[in-house]
């Protein structure tokens, strides 16, 4: 693409500045847009040599342009990664502590991205220290920075085991559930806690019986009930309701603690109109009948 490749030359012997916020932007643009095929976006890979830049808009504007970039299959994900190298994903993720918040919500994006694909993927993210740097992320006051961490995490939790034993080690499942135990009741908070609850219930499905214990042991059994009866839509409470059902599947007697607050949340979601829901809460009906019995 000419234009990319002026950019490019642009941005990379520009002198001040401006040029370079001015082209960064440009090409974050190209990147961002569904019309141009990836294979005319790939040379916009360059730009990572400013990611060093002095000037945080323009360190913003690349990660944008990156995360497009690794905004796709497995395929894309992985030829961005053997372009860009160990170094710059170090680069990105240590990003993430900025103290611009342009630039951590960018990089953020970027690392979320790279851990939507393959495990393999997900773990150089994981390998360069990432998980620390979400944990803070996952309790900012900005909630598109709070959710994407959250966002990110889920990620993480739909990996294998040995990934989900990361997470638990990092700590940051005590940070999910204070996600959770907050009371404010705004939509954008809603977004936030919806996507902690996707890292809970992912971690539940996937991880070990030991691991999931980690999970009760932090409360998220209280939680999980906690946002079923606040859920309105029955896509919510079902993510929380499948959480509930995995815990008891794979830790039933340390949950069954919490039996008659399962209960309590569980009857009323056997009335939904969801035919899912309702199978979903006579699952979890059956579940706790079968572990008072044994």
């Amino acid at each position: 693409m000419g234009t990319l490749d002026a950019l490019l030359g642009g941005m990379l012997f520009a002198p001040g500045s401006e040029v370079m916020y001015t082209s960064t932007w440009a090409i974050s643009n190209i990147c961002a847009c569904n019309a141009v095929s990836f294979e005319r976006k790939r040379p916009a890979v360059l730009a990572q040599v400013l990611l060093y830049s002095p000037y945080a808009e323009v360190i913003a504007n690349v990660c944008w342009a990156i995360s497009d970039l690794l905004n796709g299959p497995d395929e894309h994900i992985g030829w961005m990664l053997g372009r860009m190298g160990a170094h710059t994903i170090d680069r990105i993720v240590d990003l993430l502590g900025s103290e611009h918040g342009a630039v951590r919500w960018a990089a953020l994006r970027v690392v979320g991205n790279v851990l939507t694909g393959s495990e393999e993927q997900a773990q150089t993210v994981l390998d360069s220290g990432a998980l620390p740097l979400l944990r803070n992320l996952v309790g900012s006051r900005t909630h598109q920075i709070a959710r994407e961490a959250c966002w990110a995490i889920s990620n993480v939790t739909a990996g294998t085991v040995t990934q989900i034993e990361e997470v638990i080690e990092s700590g940051v499942v005590r940070d999910l559930v204070r996600v959770l135990s907050a009371t404010n009741d705004g939509g954008e908070w809603r977004k936030v806690q919806r996507e902690a609850i996707w890292a809970i219930s992912n971690a539940c499905d996937g991880g070990t019986a030991g691991q999931v214990a980690a999970f009760v042991r932090d409360g998220c059994v209280a939680q999980l009930c906690a946002f079923v009866s606040r859920s309105s839509s029955d896509s919510d409470a079902q993510v929380a309701l499948a959480g509930l059902n995995h815990i008891l599947q794979k830790d039933g007697r340390r949950a069954m603690k919490s039996f008659d607050l399962i209960r309590e949340t569980v009857g009323p979601m056997e009335e939904r109109d969801s035919e899912f829901t309702r199978w979903l809460a006579r699952e979890i009906t059956q579940a706790c009948a079968y572990v008072v019995g044994r």
